[in-house]
């Protein structure tokens, strides 16, 4: 009878969650060496050894990669979040060229909770670890947008550490260049740094990522990485992710792409708790709305053309605002010089005394000046031109004769 595979997928938690029973599941407590509180069941902590536990907050659940890179030794390596799991009902494999075999699904499927009959799912031991076998590299569906993943990302982040990033891949990595300028341009974008690897090309990509890391904090000034925005590293790897997977899929290795289920609930304590209501305020008025979002969600799933359209309409609402904005400061910044006008008057009076104070002809010069240098170019170029320029009609004499 053939071994079966050694395959691990870490749950990354960072409070009190209930992972669903399943012997390849391992929990493990992502930055803990930021906090003295240690979550129960956890199979792992991300502070033991060589780790880099202390950079969660912008590194978010690569503390927890970087520690199994680190620490584990298995056939497959996969990654979790304590609330999205990879479901196993609607595997869709992927050719070389990146089309779907067989029918496109939606990218994820929302539950109430964690303790919900996971059945339907298929993420019972068994069944994964003879999907994954077939695999050198699982990872969530891909989800359209509404514009590319490089203007996606300047749309919620400052583009310029995309852009140093970028750069810094094409200097070391010059062979990923046009895998990341096809995934820049792409409509499709891949999210949450989720994925079940082989372990060959789990170590490869953990020696490529953290090169560019490193290299992207070694560039940053001080100044810089202390008002950079939270997560900041999580979101660039989940772009550079997408490169990675793209060169690594046009090279021929096996691909699949998988939905991923989604749980508002997954705290122990808090079964019964199964709402997600958020309130919104209608602008510019005063009244305040309930949304269900898991119904919002479920109306307009994710990867779908409602919420593509949905997205689009909500986005150039705010790129309309945005020119506004613009268009009052402009006029604002008009108002500044017209308010400050007899000042500026001085100035520019007081520069051209300063300027002519010494000439003979005083303030006429400045008109004499360019005048004068009209003149000359004009008496120039009229010698110049009024002279035929023999070769030149040698050549159009001859193209006349071969037309003719």
């Amino acid at each position: 009878m053939e071994k079966q595979a050694d395959i691990r997928i870490l749950i990354a938690c960072h409070k009190p969650t209930y992972v669903p029973e399943n012997p390849i599941f391992y929990p493990v407590q992502v930055g803990t060496a930021l906090t003295e509180k240690r979550l129960e069941h956890m199979a792992y902590r991300d502070n033991e050894g060589d780790n880099i536990s202390e950079k969660n907050p912008d590194y978010c659940e690569l503390t927890a990669q970087y520690w199994a890179w680190k620490h584990l030794d298995c056939d497959y390596y996969g990654f979790f979040h304590y609330r999205r799991y990879l479901t196993f009902r609607n595997l869709s494999p992927v050719t070389a060229k990146g089309k779907i075999i067989g029918k496109r699904h939606i990218p994820y499927i929302e539950l109430d909770s964690v303790w919900e009959d996971l059945t339907p799912y298929w993420i019972e031991e068994d069944w994964m670890c003879r999907q994954i076998e077939q695999y050198d590299l699982l990872t969530v569906y891909r989800e359209r947008i509404n514009t590319t993943v490089y203007r996606q990302y300047c749309q919620y982040h400052d583009g310029n550490n995309l852009n140093q990033m970028l750069a810094l891949l094409n200097r070391i990595y010059p062979e990923y260049a046009d895998a990341a300028d096809a995934y820049m341009h792409s409509k499709e974008i891949y999210y949450m740094n989720m994925y079940i690897m082989k372990k060959e090309l789990f170590q490869k990509y953990m020696e490529w990522l953290f090169t560019l890391l490193s290299a992207f904090e070694a560039e940053r000034k001080e100044a810089d990485r202390q008002k950079q925005e939270p997560r900041l590293i999580g979101y660039l790897a989940e772009r550079l992710f997408g490169i990675f997977y793209l060169y690594q899929r046009n090279r021929g290795t096996q691909c699949a792409e998988l939905p991923y289920l989604k749980f508002y609930h997954t705290e122990p304590g808090k079964e019964e708790s199964t709402s997600n209501i958020r309130e919104f305020r209608l602008k510019p008025t005063k009244i305040k709305i309930k949304i269900d979002m898991r119904r919002l969600n479920r109306l307009f799933p994710a990867g779908s053309l409602r919420r593509v359209l949905l997205r689009g309409l909500f986005l150039r609402k705010k790129k309309k605002k945005r020119k506004e904005k613009d268009m009052n400061l402009f006029l604002k910044r008009l108002g500044g010089f017209y308010k400050y006008r007899f000042l500026m008057q001085q100035l520019v009076t007081k520069d051209i005394k300063l300027k002519y104070r010494r000439s003979f002809l005083g303030y006429l010069w400045s008109i004499l000046n360019p005048l004068m240098v009209m003149v000359i170019m004009v008496i120039v170029f009229s010698n110049m031109f009024r002279s035929d320029i023999t070769n030149l009609d040698r050549k159009s004499t001859r193209l006349n004769s071969s037309h003719t």
